[in-house]
């Protein structure tokens, strides 16, 4: 097994962004729950981070603490750690949820890219880095701007987040119903990506995916039919591109959930 370590979260869930924000800007915070601030307005207001010099400042100084500490237990340092197989930027950053926000945040959102990859390759040019993006549904739609977040030559390879039931492809209480639009909609996303690492001349990971299990129910023994039929259109996939002499791809059995 390695570890792929993320360095600050877009989601609040483990504190991350929205966290420098409210200790930079006066302690004003949006949870993302809450009725009162309806999407997109959390993920227009996390944006602010990548273009605030404080709370950046603050979470580089947190990169140059983990990526150059040594483990307590072992004494090994980080940096020389065949465990760690790479540093991840964030998990799932955005450049913003409304088209407007996003698009205004994107130059501050490619520079804070740019500057914490260079940041990590010049405290560790052993371990490979990755930004954590789930590909073009983090970023606008848009496969331009998947394009610019990954053409730099610190980041080694793309990534993939893919979650139909988070993005209304799939209903839980309707899989019957849903499920092939999804699949359908799964191997599309997975080509499109491919694509995408194929023209940059780089690695794809698939490192998030999941399904509802039959019914969307959390108890222990549900059946898993239809989540199975979706790991096999995601397995399918990456085998089928293996074969066709697509690039090189890995599937990290993380977030696979529910």
């Amino acid at each position: 097994m390695r570890a792929v370590i993320y360095l600050t979260n877009f989601w609040e869930w483990s504190g991350g962004m929205m966290t420098y924000l409210y200790w930079t800007n006066g302690g004003r915070y949006i949870n993302m729950n809450d009725p009162a601030h309806p999407w997109p307005e959390f993920p227009d207001f996390v944006s602010a981070f990548y273009s605030n010099a404080r709370a950046v400042g603050m979470y580089h100084d947190y990169v140059r603490a983990v990526v150059t500490r040594t483990n307590s237990i072992t004494g090994m340092r980080y940096i020389d750690d065949p465990v760690i197989m790479s540093w991840q930027l964030a998990n799932e950053p955005r450049p913003g949820g409304s088209e407007a926000v996003g698009h205004r945040q994107l130059p501050a959102y490619f520079a804070w890219i740019r500057n914490t990859a260079a940041l990590i390759k010049s405290l560790d040019a052993k371990h490979l880095v990755s930004t954590g993006s789930e590909g073009t549904q983090g970023c606008l739609g848009s496969e331009n701007c998947v394009i610019r977040a990954h053409e730099l030559p610190e980041i080694d390879y793309l990534t993939a987040h893919i979650w139909p039931q988070n993005w209304g492809w799939a209903d839980p209480e309707n899989l019957a119903g849903t499920t092939p639009t999804a699949e359908a909609n799964t191997r599309n996303y997975i080509a499109k990506h491919i694509a995408l690492a194929t023209r940059l001349g780089k690695p794809l990971v698939i490192e998030e995916f999941g399904y509802p299990r039959d019914g969307g129910s959390f108890e222990p023994g549900t059946p898993t039919s239809y989540k199975d039929r979706f790991y096999r259109v995601i397995f399918d996939a990456v085998l089928e591109s293996v074969r066709r002499g697509g690039p090189p791809h890995r599937i990290e059995l993380l977030g696979l959930g529910r």
